[in-house]
């Protein structure tokens, strides 16, 4: 009998069944628990549920019971094992590991010089940049291990969206598929495409369930889109804040890379060098490892997208900028390289000439 877990949960296998342990409490003469009961073979289903006590005999005895009635087997064996061996684990205090040197001593990316592997990244930039166009095509590049922003192996991705919608995001996709078609000279049918998650609730509330389904469907990268309404509360308040990242903490924790987008004040918020910042707690700027600020223009043209990518912190050294390229056609986007430095400028004047039009609008 095997035992694993996924963050707060606790994967039982035996043979053909499994038996997962979520939602645990303790008090002094009860550790309760929320049970699922599924049979692997033929094909995986469930065929319980309940809450119970596992220091209960009689309430291990009650699902047992119903479990043979309907599907005959040494279930009192398999649930008391079960228990036994969930309990030993949640009442053992943590155990320290030990460090030891490693041959390899450099961070370890999931994209190269732009990713980092089980840790958070964050994007900041202005609403309406296209900052969620260009995460999709990340996510994309991602799930089949293409190198457009960087030599990566492929990752499972899951795209969580707070913001729009699965039409919407499906859309965006079948657009980046024709031009990623192009580029890597693959049938659009052989493109594989990241999974995605409308959410609701504020991430905190919602990650205990991600943690098994990241788990149970071998997700490796998550994006997180936006982190505002992910948050779900006040972005100034360190402890709302603080809590937040403890969530995307456990996520990286069991092996999941994750990318937080959000937004920035355009006007007040900037730093002594007149650099933006993401909006928010101070905390935004400290927890990830790495950040990066998105500028982008809009060329009425040449219908695109012009993206710099600036690297504003990092634990791991000054990363060089990156510039990208969202062309749009009549069915399909286009994807390119620029200068990411002519993007910086050009943002630079860009948001100068929003500024005096803000002014403009409230004082005729």
């Amino acid at each position: 009998m095997d035992i694993e877990k996924a963050g707060g949960t606790y994967i039982v296998s035996y043979d053909d069944v499994e038996v997962r342990f979520s939602n645990i409490s303790s008090s002094s003469d009860n550790i309760l628990a929320f049970v699922r009961v599924f049979l692997k073979i033929p094909v995986r289903k469930q065929i319980a549920t309940a809450k119970l006590n596992l220091l209960a005999p009689r309430s291990i005895s009650d699902l047992s019971k119903r479990l043979n009635d309907t599907h005959p087997n040494d279930w009192s064996q398999i649930l008391q094992v079960s228990c036994t061996k969930v309990i030993e684990d949640f009442l053992s205090p943590p155990t320290p590991d030990q460090l030891t040197l490693t041959p390899k001593t450099y961070p370890t990316f999931l994209i190269n010089q732009f990713i980092l592997g089980q840790s958070p990244t964050l994007w900041f930039a202005p609403g309406g940049s296209g900052k969620s166009f260009l995460a999709l095509a990340l996510a994309m590049c991602a799930e089949n291990g293409w190198d457009f922003f960087g030599e990566c192996q492929p990752a499972h991705t899951l795209y969580l969206d707070w913001e729009t919608d699965l039409a919407e995001t499906s859309r965006r996709a079948t657009l980046l598929v024709g031009g990623l078609s192009q580029i890597y000279e693959v049938r659009k049918e052989e493109i594989k495409l990241p999974s995605y998650m409308r959410m609701y609730l504020p991430l905190v509330d919602s990650v205990e369930g991600l943690i098994e389904t990241t788990f149970n469907l071998g997700f490796k990268f998550v994006i997180i889109d936006s982190v505002a309404p992910a948050l779900g509360s006040d972005l100034i308040s360190a402890a709302e804040v603080t809590k937040f990242f403890s969530a995307i903490r456990r996520l990286n924790a069991e092996g999941v890379t994750t990318l937080l987008i959000t937004h920035v004040s355009k006007g007040d918020k900037k730093d002594g060098d007149n650099k933006r910042t993401p909006f928010g707690s101070v905390f935004f700027e400290n927890f990830p490892r790495l950040t990066w600020e998105l500028r982008s223009e809009f060329d009425e043209q040449k219908n695109a997208f012009l993206f710099g990518l600036f690297c504003r912190k990092s634990n791991i050294g000054k990363l060089q900028p990156k510039g990208y390229s969202l062309t749009f056609h009549s069915d399909y986007v286009e994807i390119g390289y620029v200068d990411p430095e002519e993007t910086e400028v050009s943002d630079e004047k860009q948001t100068l000439a929003e500024m005096i039009l803000a002014l403009l609008e409230e004082r005729s």
